[in-house]
């Protein structure tokens, strides 16, 4: 049974400087539970591929892991008329001197970093075999650069390109290849899949990772994903400030699931 009934949504104007609604997209329960600051072993009833309130102007969707997932997902909830904007959220790994364990990384952009042919003279992109992903350069889903801008300074950030693979970097050399092609100096798989839809339908969008590990060398790894998880736990908070700017009233009389008894 669902958590919450549907309600009908009243039509707005997007802006990308007002306040609104922000939808924020994460992958796990784990991730969730730690934005929803719940306690270990307690697991909401949220289902995939739904919005729920969780605070004031601010709703989440749980897509599951990977770039189906997180497009299906983003897809299926985005509104135009509705949310200000789109947030892909949660850990990631520091690729090559990427940033440090327990830091944020706020993406300047999301690069599709697998999809193309690997080839002996090295790895050849779609959009350089003549069949882009999408309507940008490189391979590179673009982001709001208002309000990643914003939230770079209220998270206290660090920014740079943020790699979307489907296979993540457990060994050197492709840790190395992934940085060096794509200059990112992060790793996740859903941001550029919730950027492309939010791209496609005109809604702002950004992408926001806490590193919880390195990559490299599966058994070299360093890994803080219990303190990563804490950090996360806390942007949700300061996302929804409201002298942040990005938040305001939901436009719907629904009850957020952190006033819930």
């Amino acid at each position: 049974m669902s958590i919450i009934a549907p309600v009908p949504r009243k039509p707005t104007t997007p802006n990308s400087t007002r306040p609104g609604v922000l939808a924020l997209f994460l992958a796990s329960e784990l991730e969730l539970r730690a934005l929803l600051r719940l306690r270990p072993g307690r697991a909401p009833r949220i289902p995939r591929w739904r919005l729920v309130p969780v605070r004031p102007g601010i709703e989440i969707c749980l897509t599951g892991i990977g770039k189906v997932n997180a497009a299906a997902a983003a897809a299926s909830v985005l509104r135009p008329d509705y949310h200000a904007a789109a947030i892909s959220i949660g850990i990631g790994g520091a690729l090559p001197k990427g940033p440090n364990l327990c830091e944020t990384i706020v993406a300047t952009g999301c690069v599709w970093a697998d999809e193309g042919v690997r080839t002996p003279g090295g790895f050849i992109t779609c959009e350089e075999l003549g069949f882009p992903v999408g309507p940008y350069r490189h391979g590179v889903v673009p982001v709001s650069r208002v309000l990643s801008k914003r939230m770079t300074l209220a998270l206290r950030a660090k920014r740079g390109l943020i790699a979307t693979v489907s296979t993540c970097s457990g060994d050197d050399a492709l840790a190395a290849d992934v940085a060096e092609r794509t200059r990112a100096k992060a790793e996740a798989m859903e941001g550029a899949a919730v950027g492309h839809v939010a791209h496609a339908l005109g809604i702002p969008f950004a992408e926001v990772r806490v590193i919880s590990n390195t990559t490299g060398n599966r058994h070299a790894q360093e890994w803080r994903l219990k303190e990563a998880l804490e950090v996360l736990g806390r942007a949700v908070v300061v996302l929804s400030e409201p002298g942040l700017g990005l938040t305001g009233e939901p436009r719907e009389s629904r009850v957020p699931l952190s006033d819930r008894k």
